[in-house]
């Protein structure tokens, strides 16, 4: 077999004759100066020696062998073949593992493999094997490449069928979690907010990206009952509109105060005919008010009984609401009370 590959079997063959009886004893075969085995002759004279590990870096490989004489020869030189020797072809295969956008296009060898290494050989064949993502961003099936090489005393006789494998593997969003902070404001028309969130979990960014955090209230009006939320809003500036990340916005409870009073008239008393009663009142827009309630018109105010139910924020821009109760049988008297008077 010639040429042949490293860790192939080779054999050589060496026949001695001479012209009296058939030779015997021994021949021993050198690769240059080195012995590499010796074989006994056969009844035809006839000796073989069998390897399957000339080196790459010998080759080609010069073959002699010696016969080492019996009683009827003496000791005698052959001339020289030629075997050349190449590498071994080495198969590697291997993946990336998956994992979350950390800003970089680095990866992890998952798994690697390397078939062909011909056995004892593994303590002096070492492999390299780094792992890169085409690009940073997040993707369910990004492309990855593995670079490979050797290393080791032995190296020199194999070569990789490739030395770049291509691969795939995720890069998953990193998760965060931005959390508003509360804030209590006048009644000014909007719903914008001075407060700035923060990123609360996950954090913080990778290095490079940006946000810029702000909030607002989910209505301008004044707040009644349950007060007003207030929710994050804005995204990373990552290089990718956002896509690197997974923003959980998490809201918290805020207060937008009613402006003052500078009306408050009771306009009217309608009866419903249902057992209820309607009241009409004018205040002044966003403006709070509540009604109190007593038997006696002459009693002091620090006497009416708040009536349950009444608080209200007035929504309408003439200042206008109403107020249902139901018909009592005792004579009462109703009054509307601002929460904040105007100076």
């Amino acid at each position: 077999l010639n040429p042949a590959a490293y860790g192939s079997t080779v054999t050589f063959t060496a026949t001695v004759t001479g012209p009296g009886p058939t030779p015997t004893g021994t021949v021993t075969f050198y690769d240059g100066a080195s012995a590499i085995g010796t074989a006994t002759l056969n009844g035809s004279g006839v000796a073989t020696l069998t390897v399957n590990k000339l080196s790459v870096a010998g080759s080609a490989h010069s073959i002699t062998t010696v016969y080492n004489g019996d009683p009827s020869y003496t000791r005698k030189t052959s001339s020289a073949v030629s075997q050349v020797v190449n590498q071994a072809t080495l198969v590697p295969t291997a993946t990336v593992a998956g994992k979350v956008y950390d800003g970089t296009n680095s990866a992890t060898v998952a798994t690697f493999t390397v078939a062909g290494i011909i056995p004892g050989d593994e303590a002096s064949v070492g492999t390299n094997a780094v792992a890169t993502f085409g690009d940073k961003n997040v993707g369910p099936s990004k492309a990855a490449t593995v670079t490979v090489s050797l290393t080791g005393s032995l190296a020199g006789n194999y070569t990789l069928s490739t030395s770049v494998i291509n691969t795939t593997a995720a890069i998953t969003a990193k998760p965060i979690t931005v959390t508003a902070v509360t804030q209590t404001k006048p009644y000014d028309g909007n719903t914008t907010s001075t407060g700035v969130p923060t990123i609360t979990s996950g954090g913080p960014l990778v290095t490079g990206d940006t946000a810029t955090w702000t909030q607002t209230f989910d209505s301008a009006n004044a707040s009644l009952p349950n007060g007003r939320t207030l929710t994050p809003v804005g995204n990373v500036n990552d290089g990718n509109g956002g896509n690197n990340y997974t923003v959980t916005r998490t809201t918290v409870a805020g207060t937008i105060t009613p402006v003052c009073s500078a009306i408050n008239l009771l306009l009217g008393i309608t009866n419903n005919g249902n057992s209820t009663f309607g009241m009409g009142f004018q205040g002044t827009f966003q403006a709070q008010y509540y009604v109190k309630t007593s038997t006696n018109a002459a009693a002091l105010m620090t006497t009416w009984v708040p009536l349950a139910g009444s608080t209200n924020i007035v929504t309408n821009a003439g200042g206008l609401w109403n107020l249902t109760v139901p018909t009592s049988g005792t004579q009462r008297f109703y009054r509307s009370v601002a929460d904040k008077l105007c100076p």
